[in-house]
C-alpha cells in the first residue's frame, strides 16, 4: 500500500491479511518481519558484490502489535515498510516519470501511462522492444538471483515493476517482497552469511521442484503466456518473443548447471486451501511451456 498522507517521504507498507482473502491466507508475524528485513539487506547487499543489474525495492523495518492475545501469530498485526524508489548497485535511483507493476502493461483498459511503457522508440519494432527492454533482463535477474545470489524468486507479475529511467529514458526492471522469496540454503553465498531466513530448500531433489515451479509454472503462467498475449493483440510477431524466451533460458539452464525435470515439470495450482495448509506441486508430463 502507498502511504503519502503527512509524510515528507512517500512510503509502501506491506500489510498482514490473517483471515482468508481470495484463497488463502497470508498474515505477517514478527518472526516473518525480522526475516524479511534480513533478506532485503542481503538482496541490496548481493547486487552490489555481484555487480548485477537488479533493481531492488528495500525493505527498511516494521511494526508489530499483539492485538487479540492468546491465539498465537494471528492476533499479532503487523506492516513492513518498504522504500519509495528501488536501490541499484549505483545507489537509489532518481524519482522516475512513472513507475508500474508489470501486472499493469497486461491490462485490457487503455492507459497513457502504460501505452507510453509499450511504445517503441523510433526505428525499432514493438517485439525487438518489449524483448530488450522487459523480457530479456527479467529472464536474466530470475536466472541472476538463482545463480549467483542462491534465491529462488516469485517470478509473477506483481513482484515485477517496471521503472522509466530519467537520465536514459530506457525501461528498468526493479523487484520486490523479501519474503516471496526461497533460499537455496546449499548455495555457497548465502550458506556462508545466513540460511534461516524465511522458506529454504535444503534437499537436492526438492531444488528441482523447486525450480521448476517457480520456471515452467508461476514464470510461464503468470508473466510469459499474458505478456505475450498482449503483444499478440499488437502486433503480429508474438511467436517471435516465445522463441527467443525458450532459447535464452536454455542457455542460462546450460551455463549455470540448474537441474531440471526431464520427462515434465512441476507445478502448484491455484485452488483456495485453509488456513495452515500447503499447495504440493502437481507432476505434469510433457514439455513445459519455456523449455
Amino acid at each position: 500500500m502507498f502511504v503519502s498522507l503527512n509524510s515528507p517521504e512517500p512510503y509502501f507498507v506491506k500489510l498482514s491479511y490473517p483471515m482468508v482473502l481470495g484463497r488463502f491466507s497470508s498474515p505477517l508475524t514478527l518472526r516473518k518481519a525480522k526475516d524479511s528485513l534480513g533478506l532485503s539487506e542481503y538482496i541490496k547487499q548481493t547486487l552490489i558484490d555481484c555487480d548485477a543489474e537488479i533493481s531492488w525495492f528495500q525493505e527498511t523495518g516494521f511494526v508489530s502489535a499483539d492485538l487479540f492475545e492468546g491465539i498465537g501469530p494471528i492476533g499479532q498485526s503487523v506492516c513492513i515498510f518498504r522504500n519509495l524508489l528501488p536501490d541499484t548497485k549505483n545507489g537509489t535511483v532518481e524519482m522516475p516519470d512513472a513507475i508500474v507493476p508489470l501486472f499493469s502493461l497486461m491490462a485490457r483498459d487503455y492507459s497513457p501511462i502504460v501505452a507510453d511503457f509499450i511504445e517503441p522508440p523510433a526505428g525499432k519494432s514493438l517485439v525487438d522492444h518489449i524483448w530488450e527492454s522487459v523480457l530479456l533482463p527479467l529472464i536474466d535477474s530470475v536466472f541472476l538471483f538463482i545463480s549467483e545470489f542462491g534465491l529462488i524468486p516469485e517470478p509473477h507479475a506483481q513482484n515485477v515493476v517496471l521503472y522509466k529511467d530519467r537520465v536514459s529514458g530506457e525501461l528498468k526492471i526493479a523487484w520486490r517482497d523479501a519474503l516471496s522469496f526461497k533460499i537455496l540454503s546449499r548455495h555457497e553465498r548465502i550458506a556462508g552469511i545466513n540460511s534461516s531466513w524465511g522458506r529454504t530448500v535444503d534437499d537436492p531433489e526438492n531444488e528441482v521442484v523447486e525450480l521448476s515451479c517457480s520456471l515452467d509454472g508461476m514464470f510461464d503462467e503468470y508473466i510469459l503466456v499474458p505478456l505475450i498475449t498482449k503483444v499478440r493483440s499488437l502486433s503480429d510477431g508474438s511467436a517471435e518473443l516465445r522463441h527467443r524466451t525458450r532459447a535464452v533460458i536454455r542457455d542460462w539452464i546450460g551455463t549455470s548447471k540448474l537441474e531440471f525435470p526431464v520427462d515434465g515439470w512441476y507445478n502448484r495450482d491455484s485452488s483456495p486451501i485453509e488456513p495452515g495448509q500447503k499447495l504440493k506441486p502437481d507432476f505434469i508430463r510433457g514439455r513445459s511451456g519455456i523449455r
